[in-house]
């Protein structure tokens, strides 16, 4: 894991910069955002992260298009903002919306999809639809396979969430220790 507090200093630093020499609503500043928001999420403080990534995704939609690629990230991150605050149908309606734009734009086994896929799964297993969960995280595991092997920490995670969903969908339970966790960055 990364040190997203440094991480966040610098990139506080960097916003002001950004706001300073290109504006307020310049998609630098928008970018700088979704990496402060992201940063946060990672942290658990969802509240502070929504506020900058909704900022970020508004400037993006004004800049861009409605379904440009990089909203598929922020829609990633508001959706795990959600899942922290286990609000779980915000949850699911952004995390499908980053989903559907990214499939559209890179296709359906593309890196860029997989933490939407693994936050996808998590969402599912809250709240015990274990089999879309098994799919999602499926989904997920093929592409850290191809993309990263079988030895990196991503496909390893992976395999360990598919055990504890099946484990789950046999016992039709959440074990105790699988609750709380959020899905990797």
């Amino acid at each position: 894991m990364g040190d997203y507090e440094k991480g966040i200093d610098l990139l506080t630093q960097a916003l002001e910069i950004n706001e300073k020499h290109f504006g307020k609503d310049h998609p630098n500043t928008g970018v700088t955002l979704a990496g402060i928001g992201n940063a946060l999420c990672s942290l658990g403080i969802p509240q502070e992260a929504q506020e900058l990534l909704f900022r970020a995704l508004q400037i993006n939609k004004a800049s861009y298009r409605e379904n440009h690629p990089f909203s598929s990230s922020i829609l990633t991150d508001l959706g795990r903002t959600f899942l922290l605050l286990q609000d779980l149908t915000q949850a699911e309606n952004y995390l499908l919306s980053a989903l559907k734009i990214s499939e559209s734009s890179f296709g359906i086994n593309h890196v860029s999809a997989r933490l939407t896929l693994t936050s996808l799964s998590y969402l599912y297993f809250q709240k015990k639809e274990f089999e879309s969960a098994l799919e999602y995280e499926t989904r997920a595991q093929d592409i850290c396979r191809k993309h990263f092997g079988e030895e990196h920490k991503h496909t390893v995670t992976s395999v360990n969430k598919i055990q504890i969903i099946l484990e789950s969908i046999f016992s039709n339970e959440i074990p105790t220790q699988s609750k709380s966790t959020l899905p990797d960055s």
